[in-house]
């Protein structure tokens, strides 16, 4: 077992011959690669479409103002590079979160692709649907497709991740961890430290001096799993070392009794043991069933119980409701009513009382008859002539001339057809088409150009494969001639040899007898070499817990040689032999694979597409121009201007002639009839100057005259009116006096009137109240009265409805109930489940329990027939000396289990010992690299921090020594040590040799302009050896990029307007 345990540590932790590349190629096991972004393309993704962005190899600064799209260009960067997953499922909330936030604003299709650039000069091409998680890769320089796999085994590496492509597995990251270190956005800066745990696993891989496919976390949940697997627990379970423990114990019963027929008794107590392991197995499973069906019923029950408890609480809540009395609502509302519309109190006359007036009267002259102004009568009827008369002149003036002229006999259709094209805009050229067309035209020029070069390549290649060709044919002409020699002295060889094989015979049967004395030491030996090759594997992860491990292996080796017999006994005697013919080495197959001719360019399909577009564009633009000048002249025909709502108006015209036709008639009939109207209201007039005294006056026919001739007899008779008050105001002033004391006799009257109707209503009121709350006091007056019978009605309104309410829940309550008492319901269903026990979460039917019932009565037969049968066997047993033999193998079985047991507990202290080694040693090579830039980016505040391994959280020292929690700091000293993190962990994880691009989102948005400045020159100088790209819309970043960047490496890119290009 240790021999097996030692296997299994060289498979886990080294990998095997067949991954591992040849020395020639690189000298890591696995090969990771500078990468450098060019170009994206997003072509649906977010509120971007069909657009694309370059990027410099150094420093590129993207800017651009609000909804511009630069996040969206940020996580689209991400997303061409990293991919998306292709599992099922909705995946987590993060990838969610992603899927929401930048999905395509219009359109079903979610597609982004990116250009490139690896560090052997390939630019790959990659596409990737993010809806369905597909990926396309292609050569961009030869554009010969590109599997996934292909690549991957181009650069020894698994692209794939969660079933989709992942990019950043070239740098050995996956999407997540590049997300956490490269890829910074303002919002999620301190992601680093959410992540923490994920890139534990690549510290530690980057903390070896040889980077292997496995850490110390998973080495040691992979013994964790080995021992619970090989060994197990002594007292519980059914692995290995219980098993051969129990085993143990068997044969030591076996060895007491001595049995003949052993083997007979283990045989049927082994099929007793199964069948009844199964039988408790079937039994757990029926009484699982049973509980399921059980409470399948409880759960539905369980839900109409909640629903009537809800019920119950509802009523509860609404306690008792006070009856209503419908009749004495409507009652009191009426009397209330009355008394609310009684008005306010009459004010106290003012002026000369009646008698007054009277006196007065009596010393004033007689006055003379007739109207001292016009009547009411003559002034209605004299605004009735007015309003008849404007009448008829505004109907008069409604009147249309219907339209005439050849126009009559056009088709409204057609002219609606001529309307639609006059107002059609005539389209010369469509710019998005001869842009993609010209960028077209440049690519397949470019793809010429590069096909030219991989013919000549091929030429070339083909010459060489040539003449290694008649190079390896000379050379297997003298391998033949030398093959024939080795294979006459092969058998004379063969020869010598038949003569030694009885003499080797011989000494092996004493070799025999003589290695019975190894066995004691098999185990100590068995053991070292695990220890020996486990102690290898860890110098790998941990020098000092390796070297411990390999001087614990050689001790328990050296016991075990100490108990291995001495002399020459194990030895066979040699036999000698003449020397074997070296046979002659065949001549190395050079590759002669014909290297495959480079595929000629074919145009773009879509070149020929858009220049017929374009020409489409040209030829429907002149068409449309001829056809507008066409319908011009027709419209110049039939005198009609060529003008879209002209044309529509006339069309409709035309279609509502008969309409119009009518509509004129009944235009000349309510003419008449407001004529008609407007004669009777000068005949009214006329007649209400003669009720008044005037001179009766003749009627004309004509209505204009008629009323021409009313209102001149109105005229006489306000002339008359304005006489007749003169002089009765020159000889007295007794129609004035009369006139006073007749309105203020009936004002009297009415002012005693009122007094009396609003007594009347508030005495109602006063003794409503008394009526409706007799055991309260009497109010103050009847307005406090009025209010509180107003209160009394909203009382009782609100009593109504709840009245209502609460006898719907109790009709629905009694319904849920069906005649049963709540809380015995309770009772009885905490009953019901506590005797069912716990829910098993199955679900079962009738026909699978009885299915099952039957399957355990069958079981118990065949457990019960077992049984008789062992018993009676167990009455005789094997011989005493096999049972011994048993024994003794059941012993070594355990010994060899316990020994698997110390070396994997050996085995996990010292991984774990390594594990913590390795922690110590990053979090100071963090610090190292972010340290020189530590009192730049903080304006000299801060010169120091220390690293948590195991978190990633980081304390921050200033000037004076003085230490703080950096995530205590201000939100901008925050985000720049921490965007410092993530570089650092870029340089380490991705270890020297490779090359990482850093993409930020608006990360100087917290900072002063010191520090901005501070940062932005530790960017640029960190572009110098990786491609930074910097998405801000600062002005203070982009006045500092204009006047910075001067080198062709270095670019300032606008987005959501045009490029800046460089300063």
């Amino acid at each position: 077992m240790p021999t097996s345990c030692a296997a299994w540590l060289h498979s886990t932790f080294l990998p095997s011959s067949g991954t591992r590349p040849p020395r020639s190629d690189c000298t890591r096991w696995r090969r990771r690669l500078e990468m450098r972004i060019e170009k994206i393309r997003a072509t649906a993704f977010g509120p971007l479409v069909n657009q694309s962005l370059d990027f410099s190899p150094g420093m590129t600064v993207v800017h651009g103002p609000n909804e511009a799209g630069k996040s969206a260009w940020f996580n689209a960067t991400y997303a061409a590079l990293a991919g998306r997953r292709k599992g099922r499922g909705r995946g987590t909330a993060a990838q969610g979160e992603f899927r929401r936030r930048h999905q395509p604003w219009i359109g079903s299709r979610w597609a982004v692709g990116g250009t490139f650039v690896l560090d052997n000069g390939t630019v790959l091409a990659v596409e990737h649907n993010l809806k369905t998680g597909d990926t396309t890769i292609a050569d961009s320089q030869t554009r010969a497709p590109i599997s996934i796999a292909a690549l991957g085994k181009r650069y020894g590496v698994d692209l794939t991740n969660d079933g989709g492509f992942d990019g950043a597995r070239l740098l050995g990251l996956n999407r997540d961890a590049l997300r956490a270190i490269a890829f910074v956005a303002q919002a999620d800066v301190l992601r680093v430290v959410e992540d923490a745990r994920e890139l534990q696993s690549l510290l530690e891989r980057a903390a070896s001096s040889v980077t292997v496919d496995v850490t110390a976390d998973a080495a040691l949940d992979e013994l964790r799993r080995l021992r619970s697997e090989r060994v197990g627990v002594e007292h519980v379970g059914s692995r290995p070392l219980r098993a051969a423990r129990q085993a143990l114990e068997a044969t030591k019963l076996s060895v007491d009794n001595g049995r003949d027929s052993l083997q007979v008794w283990v045989t049927v107590l082994s099929r007793e043991r199964r069948a009844a392991a199964d039988l408790r197995r079937a039994e757990a499973e029926l009484a699982i069933d049973e509980r399921a069906l059980i409470w399948s019923e409880l759960v539905a029950e369980r839900s109409r119980f909640a629903s009537a408890e809800d019920l119950a609480r509802q009523v509860a809540e609404r306690g008792s409701v006070t009856s209503v009395d419908e009749s004495r609502i409507a009652q009191v509302r009426s009397v209330i009513a009355i008394y609310d519309d009684r008005g306010e109190a009459p004010a106290e006359l003012a002026g000369e009382s009646a008698a007054e007036l009277r006196e007065l009267i009596a010393a004033v002259p007689a006055r003379p008859t007739g109207d001292l102004e016009p009547r009411i009568s003559v002034v209605t009827a004299h605004r009735t002539l007015l309003a008849a008369k404007s009448a008829y002149e505004t109907h008069a003036q409604g009147a249309r001339e219907p339209m005439t002229g050849a126009a009559v006999t056009a088709d409204p259709e057609e002219l609606r057809r001529w309307a639609g094209v006059m107002e059609t805009v005539v389209r010369e050229a469509e710019p998005s088409v001869d842009q993609e067309l010209a960028t077209l035209l440049s690519s397949h020029a470019a793809a010429v150009a590069a096909n030219g070069a991989a013919v000549q390549q091929f030429e070339a290649d083909k010459r060489r494969v040539d003449q290694q060709r008649d190079h390896y044919a000379a050379a297997l002409a003298s391998y033949n001639q030398a093959l024939g020699t080795y294979q006459r002295q092969e058998t004379e060889f063969a020869a010598a040899a038949q003569h030694a094989q009885a003499a080797q015979t011989t000494a092996a049967a004493a070799v025999s007898e003589a290695s019975k004395m190894r066995r004691t030491s098999t185990i100590l030996l068995s053991s070292s070499g695990g220890l020996l090759l486990l102690g290898a594997v860890l110098a790998l992860l941990s020098p000092i817990a390796g070297i411990a491990l390999l001087v614990l292996g050689m001790l328990v080796g050296g016991a075990g040689v100490t108990l291995r017999p001495r002399g020459t006994a194990l030895a066979v005697p040699p036999v000698w032999l003449p020397p074997r013919p070296t046979a002659p080495t065949p001549p190395a197959v050079p590759d002669l694979t014909t290297p495959e001719a480079p595929t000629p360019v074919i145009a773009d399909p879509r070149i020929a597409e858009l220049q017929t577009r374009q020409r489409l564009i040209t030829e429907q633009a002149t068409a449309l121009r001829a056809r507008k000048q066409e319908i011009a002249e027709k419209c110049a025909e039939i005198d009609i201007a060529p003008e879209p709502d002209r044309l529509r108006q006339f069309a409709r015209y035309l279609e509502d002639a008969a309409a119009a036709a009518e509509r004129e008639a009944e235009f000349r009939s309510r003419l008449s009839q407001l004529e008609d109207a407007w004669r009777a209201s000068a005949t009214a007039l006329l007649q209400r100057l003669v009720e008044a005294g005037e001179p009766a006056a003749s009627i004309a026919d004509d209505a204009a005259t008629a009323s021409e001739g009313s209102l001149l007899a109105l005229a006489a008779y306000q002339d008359h009116c304005r006489a007749r008050a003169e002089q009765d105001q020159l000889a007295s002033r007794l129609n004035d006096l009369e006139v006073r004391l007749a309105e203020r006799v009936a004002a009297e009257e009415r002012l005693a009137a009122t007094a009396t109707a609003l007594a009347e209503r508030e005495r109602s009121v006063l003794a409503l109240h008394a009526e409706l709350f007799a055991d309260v006091a009497a109010p103050a007056d009847h307005a406090a009265a009025a209010k509180a019978i107003h209160e009394w009605l909203t009382t009782a309104d609100r009593n109504r409805s709840a009245a209502d309410d609460l006898r719907e829940l109790e009709a629905r309550l009694q319904q849920a109930l069906d005649g049963r008492d709540l809380e015995a319901w309770r009772a009885e269903l905490a009953a019901r489940e506590t005797e069912a026990g716990v829910n098993p979460g199955r679900t079962v039917t009738d026909e699978s329990v009885q299915a099952r019932r039957a399957g355990v009565d069958q079981l118990r037969e065949t457990v019960g027939n077992l049984r008789g049968e062992a018993k009676a066997s167990a009455q005789s047993g094997l011989a005493v000396a096999q049972a011994m033999e048993t024994e003794a193998d059941a012993e070594r079985a355990v010994a060899r289990v316990e020994a698997l047991q110390r070396c994997l507990d050996i085995a996990s202290e010292q991984l774990t010992k390594a594990r913590l080694e390795s922690q110590r040693t990053v979090a100071p090579a963090l610090e190292s690299l972010m340290r020189p830039w530590i009192p730049r980016v903080t304006n000299d505040r801060y010169n120091d921090l220390r690293i948590d391994p195991e978190s990633l959280s980081m304390t921050a020292r200033d000037q004076q020594g003085r230490t703080s929690d950096a995530q205590l700091l201000s939100h901008g000293t925050t985000e720049q040590l921490y965007v410092l993190l993530r570089l650092a962990l870029t340089q380490h994880l991705v270890t020297s040799d490779e090359i990482c691009p850093f993409v930020l989102d608006d990360v100087t948005a917290q900072s002063d302009s010191t520090r901005t400045i501070g940062v932005l020159e530790m960017l640029q100088e960190v572009s110098r050896e990786r491609q930074v790209i910097l998405f801000t819309q600062e002005q203070e970043v982009i006045d500092w990029a204009r006047n910075q960047f001067i080198d062709e490496r270095d670019s300032l890119v606008e987005v959501g307007g045009t490029k800046g290009g460089r300063p």
